[in-house]
């Protein structure tokens, strides 16, 4: 089975030392929240695999759907069309979804 999902940093309330913030990858200084989506294979036999991870880029608001080759996405309101740098491999609309190319 083919699963993506979208993986957020929490963050510890009951932590009272230097401001610091935690990563998928690291402990880094205060910043803003981050966000991962996440593409795994789930099999019988090999357990959990993870196929692809990537920080969600700033311009999308939500995961909203996968169709292969495809990860679709919600588009924060606030991004101009005419001002909207995008990555390589992603493409959007005037709409209100993007999508973005699996790799």
């Amino acid at each position: 089975k083919f699963c993506v999902c979208e993986a957020w940093i929490l963050s510890n309330v009951a932590d009272q030392g230097p401001k610091k913030t935690h990563s998928l990858t690291k402990i880094i200084d205060e910043g803003p929240e981050e966000v991962m989506v996440v593409s795994l294979f789930c099999t019988p036999e090999n357990g959990i695999l993870i196929q692809d991870s990537f920080p969600l880029p700033q311009q999308f608001g939500r995961l909203m759907g996968v169709e292969v080759p495809y990860y679709y996405f919600t588009k924060k309101s606030e991004s101009d069309p005419e001002n909207l740098q995008t990555e390589p491999g992603t493409l959007t609309s005037p709409k209100l979804v993007a999508r973005k190319i699996m790799q």
